[in-house]
Order: structure tokens, then sequence, then C-alpha cells
């Protein structure tokens, strides 16, 4: 009984109701298989697919799937899979089982199971099936059989043609090719095990004539045999994907333009098959023109050792193919090929000295061409002949003649004739100055073959002028033979080669002539190969044959200049100074030899004054210079050198004269007086150098005694030692001058150094010893001191930045006093007072800060810390933005600051900031010793007279003579005003209201600053006591303090 029905006692009934009906359960799955047709060639996997279906009512669920597959299928390579969730899959004697157990497949569900597998039906046709069984929960372990539906389970093993493709590899051959040989390509393009047992080929008819077995070869084929226009191809192994090539050697009586189809079949175990074309018309084979080929180069010389010869290819043809091949055959006289070029992509060589190959790499396609270039090497010297290329082309079967362009074959081999050039080594001879007396000269002259190769020179004729009388003697480099000298004219024969092809031979000839005056005349030159007739030189138009009859020349000069002729130990480089002059009438001066001892001395560089110097060069005993001084010219030759010496040396430099057209070099004059010889001297004195800031043309350097100003007398010319500056370099817009105080005496000296402009400065114990020199640190000069008397405006700039300045305008000064600007560092206690000061905004780097420092002098030299004045003077000072910025600090918020050194801090200027230029401006009427820039911090910006300060308050005149404590003795008030004004005032009152004082000042800055010495209009002190200052400003008291006096 089934295992899931449960039983109870039943009720008696009747008897009807105890009977029971046995009915088969709702349960059955439908099945069909895919693919049902598979041929029986492939030797490879198949994909077969089951697709099942539970049709069953709810509640019969499959449990178990089995698949009985056919026996061809392998099962040791099988696959399976399903679409179903994860079942259980086995393979069991004939079957594969799936088991659902898992998860069971309920009605209304399908699965489909994928079987991957080989079979071994290799040839012939048949049918085989798969079946499925199944077993449900509701079955009782009963296997029950599927129902097919929708399909089919059966697969039939169909046998297949066999696939053979066939194409020509070349479509075209030149119609004029006898013999071309063909290649036809065959591939199997079957699948699986579809092997190729024979191919069948249909001859064209046209190509038949004389063909048999023997003349079509196979890569692949077991056997081949021909007969009535069909060669039949065996094979054993022609199995998919394989190519085979057949090679077919034709008869072709074919004409231009036609045609030839091949055709064919091929058979495996089971069918046979025609053969199918790779692509349209790839079994037909055209017959077209031949490209055309023509000679670029018509004619060469005999005498030629390599002759170039182009040639041209074109192809022309009727059909699309491209030239893959050319050849160029040469006949005789050429021996063989130097060298081949081109101008397509290919691979060219040289076959049996004189067949020359070019097999391009992409070909010649249709429309386009290739000149082919070559250097023929030719046995042929003498005479003249003509000889005819050959030239054959390949489409890629076989050498065929090309067609004859329009440049033809042939090509003219001529005797060329001698090609030579003459010209005159000597340009001028002398003419005898004494009457009846004939002069001696020899002339020198190049012969040049200007020809090529074989083309030698074998015999010279040189007319000369008539007035030559007699050739005492005469020669040749290359050994050339005079035959006849009679009359005027040279015949020269040359029994070997002759003058070679871009050979020179050298001709000197030695003669007698007797022009009595100065005369130009030409000489006349022929030659011949010895094939033709003698060739002249036309006479050229520079005059190279021109040879001049000339008075003797005034020999020219060559001498040292004085005081270059001469320098010392002391110096390692020197200038020599040399005067040149052509006294020659006639010829320029083209080359200068000065004698030279390169172990003396090397020389750096050579420069001429007037004239171009075109080269120099030397060795070790001369220089030669290249140049063109023209007739009764002067120039100055300039030779820098380096030395190295200890001791007394002369150099002898004598020179000697090359002229335009001269045989040789001519010794230079040297004029009385003047000499060539070059001297390096022991200095038995030393020099002194240095520098000077800054830099003035009115500034005197002396050597003087120590302790006084007596000049030093140097001990070379005797003349007092002393020098003025000469502009040597230029530091932060300051010049600095050098100066050279030359031929001291040994011993020890004081350095003077004077000048309108600045204050005498004095270097104490300098040291000088003989052959050294003495480097000075560099001075830098004090300002002269300022005149109450000048009646211009006085003004001293910063050595410093060159830009802070200090401007008096006349009238300005109690006193003559001097002023230098010093932009130095802030000292600890000057940057520790900004911190102390009132107003004083922060610096980002206190330790970068920078001051102006101006140090006072009296007239006798005496230091002045703080300097009332008349009237108001301008101070600007330079700042440079990157300091401003770098502080944290902008323009618009920056002012000039004095440092107050009683009470260690510092007060507040202000003044007018210049932001195109960078600088800041105050007018004032009192120096302080120490000024900064420094940024505002908390100060009024309220008011038209603000952030006054009065100091010292309260302050003690001291009037004891000219003695004036200005720290203490003096009331400076210093401030801000809200814009420019013409004039301001401070106006002293006592506490009775009675006026003490006025003071004035140039308010147009924006700031004042004046002082009060405690004196009242007629210039008395006033008593001691509290007194009012006020401010006047635009006409009204803008500010009142008050100011303690204590004497």
């Amino acid at each position: 009984y089934p295992s899931n029905v449960y039983y109870t006692n039943a009720t008696e009934k009747v008897a009807d109701d105890l009977k029971y009906n046995v009915v088969v359960p709702p349960y059955q799955i439908t099945y069909r298989v895919e693919p049902n047709d598979v041929p029986s060639f492939v030797n490879d996997f198949v994909t077969y697919k089951v697709f099942v279906d539970n049709i069953g009512n709810a509640g019969n669920n499959l449990e178990r799937l089995e698949i009985i597959y056919p026996s061809v299928l392998v099962t040791n390579t099988m696959n399976i899979s399903t679409t179903y969730t994860n079942p259980t899959i086995s393979i069991v004697s004939d079957r594969i089982v799936i088991d659902y157990t898992g998860k069971e497949l309920p009605p209304g569900t399908n699965d489909i199971i994928t079987i991957v597998a080989k079979d071994n039906w290799l040839y012939g046709e048949t049918n085989v099936y798969f079946y499925a069984k199944a077993m449900f929960n509701t079955s009782l372990g009963q296997i029950v059989n599927g129902k097919v539906s929708g399909g089919t389970n059966l697969v039939r093993f169909l046998d297949s043609p066999p696939y053979v493709y066939a194409k020509l590899e070349y479509n075209e051959v030149y119609y004029s090719n006898p013999n071309p040989s063909i290649r036809l390509i065959l591939s199997n393009g079957g699948s699986g095990d579809n092997i190729v047992k024979s191919v069948s080929v249909n001859i064209p008819s046209s190509l038949q004539i004389g063909f048999s077995a023997s003349k079509a070869s196979s890569a692949l084929a077991t056997n081949i045999t021909y007969s009535s226009g069909v060669l039949t191809l065996m094979y054993s192994n022609f199995v998919v994907g394989v190519v085979d090539t057949v090679t077919l050697s034709l008869s072709n009586t074919n004409s231009v333009g036609s045609s030839a189809v091949f055709s064919g079949s091929a058979s495996n175990a089971i069918t046979n098959g025609a053969i199918f074309e790779s692509s349209p018309q790839s079994l037909q084979l055209s017959f077209i023109s031949v490209p055309n080929a023509e000679n670029l180069t018509n004619e060469i010389d005999t005498l030629k050792k390599t002759n170039v010869i182009a040639v041209r290819i074109n192809n022309d043809t009727a059909g699309s193919i491209s030239v893959k091949g050319f050849m160029i055959s040469l006949p005789w006289p050429f021996t063989n090929v130097a060298w081949v070029s081109n101008t397509k992509p290919a691979t060219i060589s040289v076959s049996n000295g004189t067949n020359i190959y070019v097999w391009y790499t992409d070909g010649v396609v249709k429309g386009d061409g290739d000149t082919i270039a070559f250097g023929a090497v030719d046995t042929f010297e003498f005479g003249n002949t003509n000889a005819g290329l050959s030239f054959y082309v390949s489409e890629g079967i076989g050498f065929v003649p090309a067609s004859i362009g329009f440049g033809g074959t042939n090509i003219n081999i001529r005797m060329p004739k001698a090609q030579g050039y003459a010209s005159l080594i000597t340009k001028y001879v002398y003419i005898s100055v004494q009457s009846g007396v004939t002069a001696t000269n020899t002339v020198r002259m190049y012969f040049t073959n200007t020809g090529g190769d074989f083309n030698n020179i074998r015999f010279v004729k040189v007319v000369f002028p008539a007035e030559i009388t007699n050739f005492i003697s005469n020669s040749t480099t290359l050994g050339g033979n005079v035959i006849s000298n009679s009359n005027n004219v040279l015949f020269i024969q040359y029994t070997n080669d002759g003058i070679p092809s871009l050979s020179v031979d050298e001709l000197s000839v030695t003669f007698e002539e007797n022009y009595p005056t100065k005369v130009l005349k030409r000489l006349y030159v022929y030659y011949d190969n010895g094939y033709g007739e003698l060739q002249s030189i036309d006479p050229p138009a520079d005059g190279t044959l021109d040879l001049l009859f000339d008075y003797p020349q005034e020999a020219s000069e060559v001498y040292i200049v004085k005081d270059s002729d001469v320098t010392y130990t002391i110096d390692t480089n020197h200038t020599i100074v040399m005067r040149l002059m052509n006294n020659s009438y006639s010829y320029p001066i083209r080359k200068v030899r000065i004698n030279y001892d390169s172990s003396n001395y090397i020389i750096t560089k050579i420069s001429l004054s007037n004239y171009t110097l075109v080269s120099w060069v030397t060795n070790s005993s001369n220089i030669i210079l290249d140049l063109n001084i023209p007739t009764r010219k002067a120039d100055y030759i300039t030779i820098d050198v380096l030395y190295s010496a200890s001791t007394n040396i002369t150099n002898n430099l004598s020179a000697s004269i090359f002229y335009d057209g001269a045989e040789d070099y001519e010794a230079a004059k040297v004029p009385v007086g003047e000499t060539v010889d070059f001297k390096i001297l022991y200095a038995n004195f030393g020099r002194v150098l240095g520098l000077v800031k800054p830099y003035s043309p009115d500034i005197s350097v002396k050597v003087v005694y120590p302790g006084t100003e007596n000049v030093v007398v140097d001990n070379v010319k005797s003349n007092n030692i002393m020098s003025s500056l000469t502009l040597a370099t230029n530091v932060s817009y300051i010049d600095v001058g050098s100066y050279r105080l030359d031929f001291v005496p040994p011993g020890t000296y004081d350095v003077l150094i004077t000048s309108g402009k600045y204050r005498k400065f004095v270097i104490n114990n300098v040291s000088v010893s003989p052959n050294k020199v003495t480097n000075l640190d560099m001075v830098v000069l004090s300002n002269a001191p300022f005149s109450t008397e000048a009646r211009e405006e006085q003004s001293v700039v910063s050595f410093d930045d060159g830009r802070t300045a200090l401007i008096v305008p006349p009238g300005s000064l109690l006193n003559d006093f001097s002023v230098d600007i010093i932009i130095r560092n802030a000292t600890g206690v000057e940057q520790s007072g900004v911190n102390n000061s009132k107003g004083a905004g922060k610096f980002n780097s206190i330790d970068s800060m920078k001051v102006y420092e101006l140090v006072m002098k009296t007239v006798p030299g005496q230091d002045i810390f703080e300097n009332p004045l008349k009237d108001d003077v301008v101070l600007k000072f330079y700042y440079n933005e990157s300091y401003i910025s770098s502080q944290g600090w902008n323009e618009d918020n920056i002012s000039i600051w004095y440092w107050k050194d009683t009470t260690k801090e510092w007060v507040r200027i202000g003044g007018k900031v210049d932001k195109d230029n960078n600088f800041i401006y105050i007018k004032t009427r009192y120096l302080h010793r120490v000024y900064a820039i420094i940024g505002d911090g908390d100060v009024k910006k309220d008011g038209v007279v603000r952030n006054v300060r009065s100091s010292p308050n309260p302050f003690t005149p001291v009037y004891n003579g000219n003695s004036i404590d200005y720290k203490y003795g003096m009331l400076k008030l210093t401030f801000d005003l809200d814009k420019s004004y013409d004039k301001y005032y401070v106006k002293i009152y006592d506490m009775r209201g009675q006026l003490m004082r006025v003071l004035e000042g140039d308010g147009s800055y924006g700031q004042g600053e004046v002082y009060w010495d405690g004196k009242d209009y007629d210039g008395v002190y006033v008593r001691n006591g509290v007194y009012v200052f006020a401010v006047v400003v635009d006409g009204k008291i803008q500010y009142k303090g008050t100011v303690v006096l204590i004497k």
C-alpha cells in the first residue's frame, strides 16, 4: 500500500459502501530532442538538448528522470547540465539519471537537459533515438515512459558532400608569356572528418597544347594523372582546413584581351561535388598587354669609368595586375654594375654582372611607374659605338620582354673632348730697370684636368708673349716633356697617363724678357686628350692667365709701435701693436709672416684696425696672417699674448710680406728708430690695484710717503705715481671705479685718495714688493661737507642703494657738515624699541629690520648725532616692495620714524609715499641720526593735525657758547597733516598769552617737523616755565599743547 495513506476502522454500512475502484494516477511527462540532423563526418562535440515537461496534475512531482541515449555517443567525454535547480546527475549503463529529490519538479514546470558528446559514427547515414522515463512521488517507485510531444526523439546522421574552394594565385598573365606557370590554390572548407580524397581540374582548351601530368605538381597530392583535358589529383590526407598549391606549367597561344576559365570537382569517401570559386571569377585567367619600359639616358662618355644610366618602367597594361619584377640586361661593352637605385620599395640584385633584377615589395600598380638609375662600368675607352639595353617584366609568373616606350633601348657611347683649365700662380714679374739689359724671371702655372674618369690630358701647348726671348729652364710636377720651345711657344707631351681626371700639374718656366715699360700680357693654353684636336682654353674674364710685367717694388714696413714693445714679468698678458705699411704701388699684400717663438708666449687673438683679417695660423716659428692690404695703405696688427716669465726675454718679430701674385715672401723693412724686438723684462717694482666707491672722474689716487702727501716717483719712467679712476662696475645703482698704480718701488707707503666731491681718504702702511701685485680692499668714500655758502641745491645719495638721498636747498643750513647715508640692519636695542613705540606696527620678521643712519660730521671730522637746520630739507627713503610685504604691511600704511636714543623708542614723523617709484618723502628742519620705515599701527586718522609728538618735554636749553645738548636742549615737534599744505606754523606762547616765537614749515608732504631752541624773537633764551605751542594750518589753530622749559 502507499506509505502516505492512513487507515481507520470503517463504520459498517451497506455492502456497497465497502467497494473501491483502482484508477491510473494522473502523472505524465512529455519530451522532445534537438537537433534532429547531424553530419556524419563531424568528429567533434555535438550539443543535444532534451526538453522535458511535467504535465501531471497537482501533487505529482517528478523525482527521477532517466534519458536513454543512442549507443553511438561516446560517454567518457560526455558533459551534462540542466536548467532546473541543482539536481544530482549520473550516467548508469546506457542512460543518464537525473535525481530531483533535493527539489522535485512540480507539475507545470520543465527542465532542459543539455548533453555535449562526441559520436563514433563516421560514414553513411543512420537514425538513432533518445528515450525518456520518469518516476514521481505518486508512482509508488514505478518508472513510467515519457511521451514524445512537440517534436521528435529522432536524430539522423547524414552524409555531407566535399567542400573544396579553388582560386588562381594570379588572375592575369601577360599574353606574350609562352609558358606561364599558373598556381591553383585548393582548400578543404568542410567540417569534421570530411576528408577530400580526389580533385579533378578541367584545363581550358586554349592551354592544353602539350600539357601532361608531368607538367603539374602538388604539395599534397599522392598521385597525379591527366587525360582528355582533365587533371586528377589523388589525396590521402587532404583534411579539413588544409590548403594545397597546384602548379601548372602551361603552353600559351592566347591573344591579348582573351581569357580562359578553370573548373573541376572533388570527392570524399562517400559523395562527389563541384569545386567552388573562392570569390567571383577567381578561376578565370585573363591575358593582358605587357607594360612598357624605356631608356632615359641616350648618350654617355667613352672615357668615363662608371656611367650613370636611367631607365623607366611604366605599368600601362590594360589589366589590373601590378608589375612584380623588372629586369634590365646590359650588353657589351658593359662589364658590371657598380650601384643601383630606384624610387619604389624593392629588393634589388645583380646577376652575372650585367643583369639587374628589381623585385617590388608592393608591386608597381596600374598607371604607376618606377625609375631605375644605375652605374654601368664599361671597357670601351676610345672611339664611338652604340649599345642596346633589354627590358623584361614579370607579373609574378615569369619574365617576358617589355614593350618598348618612347625612349627606346639604344645608348650612344661617344668619345668626349678633353676638358681642362689653366691658371697662373705667378701674377707679376719684374722688368729690368737698366736700359738694354734683359730681366730673368720665373713663372709658375697650373694645368687642371676637369674631365671625368679616363679623359686624361696628354698634350699641352702654352703660348707666351712675343717679347719673351729665351727659355732658360722648365719643369712639370707630373713628368711632362717639353718637346719644343721655339720662339715663344712651349709644347709639352705626357708619355705615361698624362694629367688624370681631376688632377693638377704645375709648370715652372724661367725665361728672359726685355720689356721697357710696365705692361700686362696674356698667356694662351691649348690641350688634347690624344684622340681629337687641340682644344683652347678661352681667356678667363677673371684674368687668371694675365701676367703683369712691372717695376721692382719698394719694400713694405712692419714694426712694433712704441710702448707696446715692452712688458714685464709682473703681468701674464700683453697686447702687441705692429704697424704694417704696404709700400707697393701695384700689389696688395695678401699674407704677412711674422717670426714667432711659441716657447716664450702664446697668441690668443689677432685683429686688424682697418682692414679684414681673413684668417691667421701659427706654428712653432711663425705667425701667418691671411689679409688684404691695398697698395700704399697702412694698418695696425693687434696681437694679444699670454706668457709666464721670471727673467728678461727678447723676442724678435721680424716680418716677411707676400704680395698678390708673388712667387714667395719678401722681407719687410724696419724704419730707422723703430724695432721688431718684443721684450719681457723683469719687474723690479710692484703694482697696487684697488676699487673706490663711488666712481667720479675727478678722484685722484696717489702713492705717498707715510704720514705725508709727498708723491712717490716710480723707478722705471721717473713719473709721479698717481692714477685717476676707470669705471669698473655698478653696485646697487652706484658706479665703482678702479685704479692701477704702477712702477712702485719696493717699500711701505700710504695711498692717498682725494676728490672735490668727497672727503680725503688715506690707506696706511701699504707694503709693495718687486714683481708682485698688491690688491687693496674697496674704499667707500665719505661725502664732502655741505656748505652754507652754496647757491645751488646740494645733495648726497646713499652708496648702499644709490637712491635714498638728502636734498638741501640753498640757505637751509646753520653750519657746514657732511652726511653719509648708511643702510644697515637694526641693532637689537633698535629692534626692541619698536615694542616701546606708540603707534608702531608689528614686524613679521624683526630680525630683518633695516634702518637708515645719517653719519654726520663737522668739517674737522667730529661726529654730529642730531642737527638743527635753518630751513626745510628733503629726505627721500627708498624701499623695496618685497620688504614691505614681507613685514605684513602695505604701501598705504607706512611712515618714516626716527630713533630717540634717550628713551630707546621710535618716534613717528609720517611722510608722503610715492608708490610708483618706491620712495617716502619728508621735509624737516631737524636731522636725526637714525631713521626707519615702519608700518603704522594704532595712529590717529582724524583731524587736520594729528599724531603730535613733542620731545623732550621738559627740555633744557644749554647756551654756553657753541656747545649745544641736542638730546635735551632742543624741543622737537613732529605731527601728521590730513593732506598737503603749502605752509604750517607753530606759535609759542607763554602762560600770559604773549607770543614768544613763530616757527614756519613746508607742509607739502603732509607732515611737519620743527624744533624750538628755547629762544624768543630776539634770540634770547626765555625763562623757565610752562609754554603753550599752537599748530596753525590753513589760517586756523588746529592743535594746542604745552611744554616745560627748565634751565
